[in-house]
């Protein structure tokens, strides 16, 4: 039962360092437009605002999109708007493609406010790309997580612990080994031998001269 319980907690390790570093990237790798960029893959939580205008997701889900150079005309592309000074996910459909060498714009037809659909030209370099997944509810979750709550109790408080058991084993390992090499120390015997034979007195034979009685 000890070693079941001890293969489950290492495992429960492994998990809490992969999520904790995940979840520390989430928050390290942000690209030049605020948002959390692996690669050629930018994901993104959905609220109930950016949810209106991003098509096929809902409030909470979690955003994924990659990157592509392929778009044509007729292709719903995902760009960055700013909206209030910051920079939201929005969408639309591509009416008209013009490249240069240098560079893209495509011609969207997108919502801007409401339900009405208004032209726009779009930057090749504002751009996240036509490929999208979304992921339900953990939009929601990682919202949470990355607040100074969700942070402090689910991220830095797991990876505490982890690191305080890590700590504790070293220091049962440390006293182990201690009292481990005492008694073969003891048992060597070399130190006790050396004692023995100091102690031990050579034997002498007497040798009794013969003598003839005459």
């Amino acid at each position: 039962m000890k070693n079941i319980l001890k293969t489950l907690w290492n495992i429960l390790e492994v998990v809490i360092i992969i999520y904790v570093i995940f979840l520390t990237s989430c928050i390290l790798f942000r690209n030049k437009f605020g948002f959390t960029q692996f690669g050629n893959y930018t994901i993104s939580p959905i609220d109930g605002t950016t949810a209106k205008y991003v098509e096929n997701t809902k409030s909470g889900d979690l955003l994924i999109v990659k990157s592509s150079n392929d778009i044509v005309q007729g292709d719903r592309i995902y760009y960055y708007a700013t909206v209030n000074d910051r920079y939201v996910i929005r969408t639309g459909i591509v009416e008209k493609v013009q490249k240069d060498d240098y560079n893209s714009l495509y011609t969207i037809e997108t919502l801007v406010s409401g339900d009405k659909k208004t032209k726009l030209n779009v930057a090749q370099t504002r751009t996240l790309g036509k490929y999208a997944n979304a992921l339900s509810s953990v939009g929601s979750i990682m919202n949470f997580l990355v607040t100074r709550i969700g942070f402090l109790l689910f991220v830095l408080l797991p990876i505490l612990l982890v690191f305080v058991y890590q700590i504790y084993e070293f220091i049962i390992v440390l006293n182990y080994e201690k009292n481990g090499d005492t008694p073969k120390i003891k048992n060597t015997g070399k130190s006790e031998t050396t004692e023995e034979l100091k102690d031990e007195k050579p034997m002498v034979e007497e040798k009794k001269d013969d003598v003839d009685v005459l």
